[in-house]
């Protein structure tokens, strides 16, 4: 209905503002991820069949432009039902995304791998341990 494609729209354009305005631009970028923003934006690109989905579909992909710095040709439509060339838009949108998505997934198993690595360490110097310089070099400490 109406109400819901205006809270729709408005949400995509609070989270792209919010984001934009972080003080801390990592933090902004492991919160998006960390809540699906993006592929929950993906899934808005599918919006059809109510008066404004043409609308929603719009701020979806300015939204994902705004956060993900990118550009895959949509060219937004008033029209209930998506157009071939959103719905192409769509399909690079949602590749995109998944590629970006485990690339992040990667990247936070790595920072959990020299976290645990890092208290591992402490834990060792807490009991009079010296650390392996070499385990601590792969941390990227000391050197």
């Amino acid at each position: 209905d109406d109400d819901n494609a205006w809270v729709l729209r408005l949400s995509c354009q609070a989270i792209a503002e919010i984001v934009a305005a972080a003080k801390e631009p990592a933090d902004a970028t492991w919160l998006v991820w960390h809540l699906r923003v993006p592929e929950k934006l993906v899934d808005l690109l599918e919006h059809e069949g109510e008066l404004h989905s043409g609308f929603v579909r719009a701020e979806a992909n300015a939204a994902l432009e705004k956060l993900l710095k990118k550009r895959f040709g949509f060219r937004p439509s008033n029209e209930s039902l998506s157009t071939p060339a959103e719905t192409a838009a769509r399909k690079k949108w949602r590749a995109y995304v998944q590629k970006q998505r485990a690339a992040w997934e990667r990247e936070q198993k790595q920072k959990e791998a020299q976290r645990t690595a890092l208290r591992d360490a402490l834990d060792a110097l807490r009991k009079g341990q010296a650390p392996d310089p070499k385990e601590l070099e792969e941390m990227g400490i000391g050197g």
